[in-house]
């Protein structure tokens, strides 16, 4: 989904990690499909200019170990 981001000339970034600390499994349902269909229908319908006119910002799905830059930075 960052590369739709990045495409997109978006400041925002996905971080999308493991639902729990032993399988380290990323669950591919529920919140991340929640948040694609909702930028899905947002670039039909306000267009790619809404992506790039947009503030810097993070969506975290799921536990990440790692610090999160919430300010247009580079996804892990």
């Amino acid at each position: 989904m960052n590369t739709d981001l990045v495409r997109l000339g978006s400041p925002l970034r996905l971080y999308h990690g493991p639902y729990s600390d032993g399988n380290g499994q990323k669950c591919e349902y529920g919140c991340i499909m929640g948040l694609k269909m909702y930028l899905g229908f947002l670039e039909s319908y306000a267009g790619a200019e809404a992506f790039a006119k947009s503030r810097p910002g993070a969506f975290v799905i799921g536990k990440i170990k790692a610090p999160v830059d919430a300010k247009a930075g580079t996804p892990i």
